[in-house]
């Protein structure tokens, strides 16, 4: 029979490899080939990132070692086998570490809490998180994670974050947009978020889209598969649309629909190092359909006085769409 970790199991072994490799790196002689595998095994989960984390903090109050410096030793270390020399016994810091660590992962454990960020900038992303959850971020974007036995919580904190929800009926999967909250079990939806509005839209399953904390006294908005929800001029709306279009990004295109003009420059800008610009604003309601690859807005753009009343011109970095 297959075996499956739980949360749990994988934060106590992340707990236990982290006390080991802590004791081994002390040693004079921690090889560089360790050290370079320590560096690995680090790097190749977020939950040992954490275990390692919480070692060195509890090891801090023992010897009063300020984390950067700890932290800048074993990146040295991994180039260059100098040992890390301890004030105590090697064998007795052992066994304070471990009973240390112990205390420290229980409560860690009793919460069953985790609190991780991601970040992108210049490329999109996929991260999976310890529920089993997935999510695709897009360019610029960013999300704070906290995992817990009887919650999952996600601040969107900027940008577009296409999220795959593990089943879980016990822990319902919420997304703080900073203007409401989208809250899920199992199901894949899409949260935008800039200056000036949030768009939520939703692929499969059901979400419902709660208003912002001061005004809970209005309804939640329920969605079903195809719908969107929109929040600007402080309220919220719900409309239909194409969701495998929304979500095209994701997959390296731009597919638009009748898209407003106004809309389809802001997608094609996320990419492309040459912007667009609307010379007027009776340019934003004209609307565009097609199938674009993303990343080059003057290819895209080529076609339009084709099929539309409008003329191009270069302006440095910018193409200017001016009416006809």
């Amino acid at each position: 029979m297959r075996s499956v970790l739980t949360s749990m199991d994988r934060v106590r072994l992340a707990r236990n490899e982290a006390e080991a490799w802590f004791v081994r790196l002390m040693s004079p002689e921690c090889s560089a080939a360790e050290r370079r595998s320590f560096e690995q095994w680090r790097a190749s989960s977020s939950v040992n990132e954490q275990a390692y984390a919480a070692t060195e903090r509890l090891w801090q109050r023992l010897d009063g070692m300020e984390a950067d410096e700890v932290i800048g030793r074993h990146a040295a270390a991994a180039l260059k086998p100098e040992p890390v020399v301890r004030r105590w016994p090697l064998a007795l810091a052992a066994g304070v570490i471990a009973v240390l660590v112990g205390v420290g992962v229980v409560s860690q454990v009793t919460t069953n809490a985790t609190l991780e960020h991601y970040q992108t900038l210049g490329q999109s992303r996929k991260v999976t998180l310890s529920d089993g959850s997935e999510v695709m971020m897009d360019l610029a974007t960013g999300i704070d994670v906290r995992l817990s036995r009887g919650e999952r919580n996600i601040k969107l904190v900027a940008g577009r974050a296409l999220f795959d929800v593990a089943h879980d009926a016990s822990r319902p999967f919420r997304v703080d947009t900073g203007r409401g909250e989208v809250t899920a079990l199992g199901t894949q939806f899409q949260v935008d978020v800039d200056a000036d509005r949030v768009v939520v839209t939703l692929l499969e399953g059901a979400v419902s889209v709660s208003p912002p904390e001061a005004r809970q006294q209005e309804p939640a908005l329920r969605l079903a598969p195809g719908q969107q929800a929109r929040y600007s001029n402080s309220n919220w709306a719900r409309r239909d649309v194409d969701a495998a279009a929304v979500v095209s990004w994701s997959s390296g295109f731009h597919v638009f629909s009748a898209t407003p003009l106004a809309e389809a420059v802001r997608e094609i800008n996320r990419y492309s190092t040459t912007k667009l610009r609307l010379a007027d604003p009776s340019l934003e309601s004209l609307v565009i359909s097609g199938n674009f690859k993303t990343g080059d807005a003057e290819t895209i753009s080529s076609a339009w006085p084709i099929v539309l009343p409008v003329t191009l011109r270069k302006d440095g970095a910018e193409i200017v769409i001016a009416p006809r």
